[in-house]
């Protein structure tokens, strides 16, 4: 996972406090509410495989 991916999926679940949205995520890092939509499935898509691996080890 990127940089990027890594701060979006944190923004936008919370994990430094409140969820933001996505409109929101975008303000925040200057890009546009479709680009961080496509780079959150994006990044939640290389976690899923990735615990697919984990758990299929």
């Amino acid at each position: 996972m990127t940089g990027q991916e890594r701060r979006i999926v944190e923004l936008r679940h919370g994990f430094e406090g409140e969820p933001m949205t996505i409109t929101a995520v975008a303000h925040e890092l200057g890009l546009s509410a479709s680009n961080v939509r496509r780079i959150e499935q994006r990044a939640l898509g290389r976690l899923r495989r990735h615990l697919q691996q984990v758990v299929a080890a």
